[in-house]
Parts: C-alpha cells; sequence; structure tokens
C-alpha cells in the first residue's frame, strides 16, 4: 500500500478541505485520516463593561480543543506592559510584552461544547470588594496540555469595532505565524474603583485574646475589618478607659490557615503584647487605617486585667528562744488561697534590728537568693547567736516579692544566757 501525506499551516476553523481520488475507486479500498496535535486554546472578543461594580460582566469567545478547560479572570492594579531590553546580532533594541499579574477574581471549569467552540459567553463577576485603585482585568485560558493563553479586557464598544474572525474579536491565537503578543493588551479597558467616601466611622470587631501565664504575654486576634482600604492595624491601649497611652504598628491582616494547612477565605490580624504586670487593667482597641488617604476606624474597646493572686508568709515559731553561743531552725511557710501571677515568691531577710552577732540564712541558699512556691511551701530559716550577743528580744524581718506585692514575716529571737533558757510552765492563778 502506499501512504501519503499532507500538511495544512495556519489551518481556520470551519475550513471546508477536499480530497480528490483518481483511479480504480471500485475495488480499491482507501483509508482517510486527519491527524493532528491539539492546539492552543484561543480566546477572543475579551471584554468589561464595569459600569456596576458589583454585577460586572466580562465575555469571552474560547475556542479549545481540550475538556474541560480553566478560565481564570485576574485583576492588575499595576502596569499591564513593560519595556525591556533584546539584543540581536550584537544590537541592543528594546521591545514591549504584556505583564500578567493581579489578584485572582473568579475562576471556571468550562466543559460545554459549544462554549469550547467559539460561543460568546459572559460571566458575572463582583469587583467591590477591590481596594480602590485602577484596575485592568485579563483573562486566562488554561487547557492543561499547552501553554495558556491570556487577554486583558477591552471596552465592549472597542471590541465591537475590532478584527473579526471566526474566533472572535481581536483573538489571542498563539499557534499564528504572524501573532503579535502585545495584541493582547489591545484597548484594554482601565476600571476605576474609589472607595474613599464610604469608609466607616465605627467597627464592631470580633476579637479573641488568649493569656500566657509562662511568658507573661497576651496574644490579640481580630477578624480584618470588610471595608477593601483597609490595610494598617494598630494595637491602641492604656490603663484608663479611652485613653490610649502606647500604639503598637501591626501592619495587614493575612489568611488564616485551616486545619487542613490551606489558607481559608478570613483574614486576620494578630500582635502579642508582652510583659503583662499582674493587678493592672488593660484597655485595649484595634484600630484599622487606610494608609492612601489616612481613614481610621477604631473597634469597640475591650479590657484585660490578670489577679497577682495573694499570700502570706507564716511560721510555726515566730518566737524562737536561742542560747548565746547558740543557734535555731524555724520553718517558713508559704500561703495561697489560689494560683499566683508569678511562680515564685522571692525572699529576703533583715536583720537591722538585730544585734550584732546574730546572723541569719536559709537553709539550701547558696547565691542570696531563695525562692518559695505552692509546690514547695516551706523553708528553713537558720539563726545563729554569738556568745557576746547579750541578753534581749531581737526582730528579724522576712519578706516575700512576688512582682509588685510583698509580704512580711516577724520572727522574735529570744537571746538568754547559756543554761538558763529552760522551757518555761506557766501554772494557773488562784485567787481567793
Amino acid at each position: 500500500g502506499y501512504q501519503t501525506y499532507y500538511s495544512v499551516d495556519q489551518a481556520q476553523m470551519n475550513e471546508t478541505w477536499q480530497m480528490k481520488v483518481v483511479g480504480d475507486t471500485d475495488n480499491t479500498f482507501y483509508q482517510l485520516s486527519v491527524i493532528a496535535p491539539d492546539s492552543p486554546p484561543i480566546l477572543g472578543t475579551v471584554a468589561v463593561d464595569a459600569s456596576n461594580l458589583a454585577a460586572t460582566q466580562v465575555s469571552f469567545q474560547l475556542t479549545s480543543d481540550n475538556r474541560p478547560t480553566r478560565l481564570s479572570i485576574y485583576a492588575n492594579p499595576g502596569e499591564i506592559s513593560a519595556s525591556i531590553p533584546l539584543t540581536v546580532n550584537g544590537t541592543v533594541d528594546t521591545e514591549q510584552v504584556p505583564i500578567f499579574e493581579g489578584s485572582l477574581v473568579a475562576e471556571y471549569e468550562i466543559v460545554d461544547i459549544a462554549e469550547l467552540g467559539g460561543a460568546l459567553v459572559t460571566k458575572q463577576v463582583d469587583l467591590s470588594n477591590l481596594p480602590s485603585g485602577t484596575y485592568h482585568l485579563w483573562v486566562r485560558a488554561d487547557d492543561g496540555v499547552n501553554q495558556p493563553v491570556s487577554a486583558y479586557a477591552e471596552i465592549p464598544s472597542v471590541t465591537a469595532a475590532g478584527v473579526q474572525s471566526v474566533y472572535g474579536t481581536n483573538p489571542v491565537w498563539l499557534a499564528k505565524d504572524d501573532f503579535n503578543p502585545m495584541a493582547t493588551v489591545g484597548g484594554a479597558n482601565a476600571i476605576v474603583i474609589d472607595h474613599s467616601n464610604d469608609f466607616p466611622t465605627t467597627w464592631t470587631a470580633t476579637i479573641s485574646h488568649t493569656f500566657d501565664a509562662d511568658t507573661r504575654s497576651l496574644y490579640i486576634e481580630w477578624k480584618a475589618h470588610s471595608h477593601p482600604d483597609t490595610d494598617l492595624y494598630r494595637l491602641l491601649f492604656g490603663n484608663s478607659s479611652l485613653n490610649p497611652t502606647q500604639i503598637i504598628t501591626v501592619g495587614n491582616s493575612i489568611q488564616e490557615i485551616g486545619e487542613n494547612g490551606l489558607a481559608t477565605d478570613v483574614e486576620v490580624g494578630f500582635v502579642t503584647l508582652r510583659d503583662i504586670q499582674p493587678g493592672v487593667t488593660y484597655f485595649l482597641m484595634v484600630e484599622g487605617v487606610d494608609t492612601e488617604t489616612g481613614n481610621a476606624v477604631r473597634s469597640q474597646e475591650f479590657t484585660f486585667r490578670v489577679e497577682p493572686g495573694t499570700f502570706s508568709l507564716t511560721s510555726a515559731q515566730s518566737t524562737v528562744n536561742v542560747a548565746a553561743g547558740g543557734s535555731a531552725t524555724v520553718p517558713v511557710t508559704l500561703n495561697a488561697d489560689e494560683a499566683l501571677f508569678f511562680p515564685n515568691v522571692w525572699l529576703s531577710s533583715d536583720l537591722g534590728e538585730a544585734a550584732a552577732g546574730i546572723t541569719a540564712r536559709f537553709v539550701d541558699d547558696v547565691d542570696g537568693l531563695i525562692g518559695i512556691n505552692p509546690s514547695n511551701n516551706t523553708r528553713q530559716f537558720e539563726i545563729n547567736v554569738d556568745a557576746s550577743v547579750p541578753q534581749g528580744t531581737y526582730p528579724i524581718t522576712i519578706t516575700g516579692y512576688a512582682g509588685d506585692a510583698k509580704e512580711t514575716l516577724t520572727i522574735q529571737v529570744v537571746v538568754g544566757e547559756v543554761g538558763a533558757m529552760t522551757e518555761m510552765i506557766y501554772l494557773p492563778v488562784v485567787l481567793r
């Protein structure tokens, strides 16, 4: 058998081809097949009508060999083309190229045969939540096989006056010999969005906070303000209502991460306030700012306070008898009915009113700093009296510190002569 191949370059959709077979067509079997690779999608008649931002109309004609084809619509607030240097045979020249960047506005899976075959399709998108600025919309078609194609949306009247073809007006046809990439920019429609006159004056924010006692820090999180021009947040706080004295600039909000590790549609702002002091009431609010205009709105005020917890120091021997030249040990006990803000109460002793020759220290105190806490609530206090100390009663003051809170315990040291410190027995007095 014989095989004959013919190639057709720049084939147009809906073209009619004819083949004439000459010879014995009655007794000879002929087989005809048309073979070609999938062509990249072709986008034409890409236009946008943004007269109603909340119901913006984006129209296009898509021709694609693959089903489905993903069609995405983006909003670009920046430049739509750029000039780049190009070196040809040692000569440096410049060339204009389109820029396709911006935020995703909408995305569709095109599966309808008619919509994949060049039918005019219109999609409705909401642009009212975009921040103020000038935008150009562009459409991208990706069949998952070939290089995606992109085109900026034009003004409908410009599109109607453009060059018509079977693929629509001003089609983006990458496989075409004379295709000009700048044709994807065309008469791109500039969409101006201005929210400066509708910035809010009040804000009831969704705010949560978590206190970490170990680090003495307060984590604060809030849902982002719904106004699209809000691009900066500040935490304002002080120690009296509606009178903030300190400001922490936080920055913009970010998308919250879900349990699956992926970004959600919820945007949040957050900040950690450190060095929280016990017994202090903090008055806090969040401020949302539009940095372009300086407009700002404050949330409702909320308060935070953590109690220091109360404690006392006691001893089973608040009065102790010590012979001159002797020593004694008394217990010092921490009493706390509730959790303490600080994990330890630090102890110190003051012998300022004791006689020279009396020394005292906490047992196991090696660096002059000893702590006591609810899980280890008793420390032994050792008192030494030199033989030269005269008889008398001498107070030693023990102080416990927990942040700004402090409590004291006084130990009375009764010094007597050697051999004179005997146990005293008190008998009742009977009167007749």
